[in-house]
């Protein structure tokens, strides 16, 4: 019995030290294909920041390209012209937002005064500094006036491959970003 028992920890300890050696093996593998791509057509390895020139050295030239630039809103103004009912007196209302979200708040009251403001309900429901510009659209619907301050242009350039999908590389100023 002591026999059996001695031989049954021998193969317990093998068994353990061949699942510790697969882990670790498994492990090593997995960030190069978790984080990689390959070239659709011949499925040279990839990484996201490669630039279009890398790509094109490893892939070849793709059958097709896209380029545009895709620009978005860094920061602006909303402006409300709002009527109070009770007095018929008009409310200018400008709103900056920088990045989506609400940076300032300005008041001016019929032509007497003007003030920053942390919050205000006129629009009937509360809006603040911090605010999503979703929520204050939700809420005080669409400005009468709009300005942009700053903007972002990204270069976008999508490189299309034959092979298997994912086969179009997506390229944001010049460096491989994403894919499709």
């Amino acid at each position: 019995m002591i026999l059996h028992y001695g031989i049954f920890l021998d193969l317990l300890q093998r068994r353990s030290q061949i699942m510790r050696n697969l882990i670790i093996i498994f492990s090593l593998l997995m960030p190069i294909s978790a984080f990689s791509l390959t070239c659709p057509n011949n499925g040279s390895m990839l990484k996201a920041g490669d630039s279009i020139q890398e790509v094109t050295e490893r892939c070849g030239e793709a059958i097709s390209s896209n380029n545009f630039t895709n620009t978005k809103i860094i920061s602006g103004e909303w402006i409300y012209y709002i009527t109070n009912t009770s007095d018929n007196n008009m409310t200018k209302m400008t709103v900056l937002h920088d990045r989506g979200r609400v940076a300032n708040i300005n008041i001016f009251l019929g032509g007497k005064k003007e003030k920053n403001v942390q919050s205000t309900k006129l629009c009937n429901n509360l809006i603040q500094i911090g605010d999503t510009m979703n929520y204050v659209q939700s809420v005080c619907d669409k400005p009468t006036l709009q300005n942009t301050l700053q903007t972002e242009s990204t270069e976008i350039t999508e490189l299309k491959y034959e092979g298997m999908s994912p086969n179009i590389l997506i390229f944001e100023n010049n460096k491989l970003s994403s894919w499709k």
